[in-house]
């Protein structure tokens, strides 16, 4: 503002020439008139500085507010940029955490792929040892069968051939009172021999006829010798064939009882294996649920790794944003800096046109910085937004996969539990079946056995038989003599 110097006072007529009366008078009113527009003009003119000081107060107070809220937007965008990185940062530890976790999904898809084939496989062949097992009780429980009706007739046998060894000793009773008959026949024929040889004449034919007696005798009684001969050998065989067969007998009573105990050995076996089938449908079951929950797990993985390179990317734009706005708020800083500036020059401008126009353009500058940063923040609103979308997606998959892990642990443990059963029972069975393998093997060797025994008693009885035809025969010739005795003594008679 332009100051006005002393100024003497102009109300007062400056003593000059003498006009004429009526010159002066017109002269003192055009300066009258001067000093009172110079008066307006200096009135006009504070009332402007005035004004000017008050707007520029006021500006000054809102420029001072303005610097005020762009620090404290400048320290808010500083840390949104901190937060942004931090949250960048959490994001590709996201990722790479779902990366890594998809690598080891990936191993356990393909443990789980694999324990599903092997327990496949091992469910088929439990299925043939059992098929095997229960097909092998079946021809046992035959056996068991044959060898009892085998022990049986056996102990049969054995009471008949004591019977056959009792009815021998009765033939050998009569052998004995056969020769002892024989004997007294062939002292009577002596004695009607010396009888004969005392009458002389009249006693020749009835010398010949005991003559006749005595040889009948000597042939009963050579026949009775050989068929004591021969009971005796019947006794003694009988004897070895009656304790061979009942040696037998009790044998296939035993083979009968270690068959059974093999029979309910291999009942248990198919009973483990029937444990062990249920163990390998159980992980089989744990298998694809965890194969499904891999499957499951990897989708839930790749939707954390979207997610995540949607917040990565979502993080980047809203750096970038911030970024803007820390320009754009270094610039209004510095525009309300020179504003501030401006109101204090305002204060006593002297062109206050000029001042106002260059205020005026500093705070358009603010307008469009602040529009800048509008736009910015709409930016950044529309990232917060999408990172809050990511976040929610990136936590609900997380949770998901939190669940699918635990019921993945839960099939592992399952799995590894089953399996560790499925090993000892199998362990156990393969103990049993080695033991009952054995006892197999020493049943077909001892029925083997019995079977030999059984075919010598077999030879033995038909040795046996065909003494007791010789016997038949010596009895038959022994039947001819006493009919030949018979017929003499009735031609004794006469």
């Amino acid at each position: 503002m332009n100051r006005l110097g002393p100024q003497k006072s102009s109300t007062m007529p400056t003593p000059a020439k003498r006009l004429p009366e009526r010159n002066g008078h017109e002269d003192d009113l055009g300066q009258n008139r001067l000093v009172a527009k110079k008066m307006a003009e200096d009135k006009a003119r504070a009332r402007t500085v005035a004004r000017s000081q008050a707007v520029a107060e006021k500006l000054s107070t809102a420029t001072d507010e303005v610097a005020s809220a762009i620090a404290e937007a400048t320290g808010a965008v500083e840390e949104m940029e901190k937060t942004m990185q931090t949250i960048a940062a959490g994001a590709e530890e996201s990722a790479a955490a779902a990366e890594e976790s998809r690598a080891s999904i990936n191993q356990i898809e393909k443990a789980s792929d694999d324990a599903n084939h092997r327990a496949e496989e091992s469910l088929r062949r439990v299925n043939e040892v059992v098929a095997l097992a229960k097909s092998t009780t079946v021809d046992i429980n035959a056996l068991i069968k044959g060898v009892a009706d085998t022990a049986d007739a056996n102990l049969e046998s054995a009471k008949m051939i004591s019977e056959l060894e009792r009815q021998s000793e009765e033939i050998g009773k009569i052998v004995h009172a056969v020769t002892r008959i024989a004997d007294q026949t062939n002292l009577l024929a002596l004695n009607a021999a010396i009888e004969a040889a005392r009458a002389g004449e009249h006693g020749k034919g009835f010398a010949v006829v005991a003559d006749e007696v005595r040889n009948l005798a000597e042939i009963s009684e050579k026949s009775a010798r050989g068929i004591q001969e021969v009971v005796n050998e019947i006794q003694n065989q009988v004897k070895v064939v009656a304790a061979e067969t009942e040696s037998a007998g009790k044998k296939g009573r035993d083979e009968v009882e270690k068959a059974k105990a093999i029979t309910v050995d291999l009942l248990k076996i198919v009973a483990d294996f029937e444990e062990v089938r249920a163990n390998c449908a159980d992980i089989q079951k744990n298998a694809a649920v965890a194969l499904e929950g891999a499957k499951t797990y990897l989708k839930g993985a790749e939707e954390i790794a979207a997610a995540a390179e949607e917040t990565t990317s979502a993080c980047e734009e809203a750096q970038k944003s911030t970024q803007e706005q820390s320009k754009a708020y270094s610039e209004m800083s510095d525009a309300a800096r020179s504003l501030a500036e401006m109101s204090e020059a305002l204060k006593t401008s002297t062109n206050a046109q000029k001042s106002a126009e260059e205020v005026a353009a500093t705070a358009e500058q603010l307008s469009t910085n602040a529009e800048e940063l509008k736009a910015s923040s709409q930016q950044i609103a529309t990232a917060i937004d999408q990172i809050n979308k990511a976040s929610t997606a990136q936590a609900k998959a997380a949770e998901a996969s939190n669940v699918l892990g635990a019921q993945m642990r839960q099939a592992a443990k399952n799995m590894s539990d089953t399996a560790e059963l499925s090993v000892e029972k199998a362990l156990a069975t393969q103990k049993l079946l080695a033991s009952n393998k054995a006892n197999v093997d020493a049943l077909i060797v001892n029925v083997g056995k019995s079977a030999d025994a059984a075919g010598e008693s077999a030879r033995n009885i038909l040795e046996l038989e065909e003494r007791t035809r010789r016997i038949d025969k010596i009895v038959d010739a022994i039947v001819m003599v006493t009919v030949q005795t018979k017929m003499l003594a009735v031609n004794g008679n006469v």
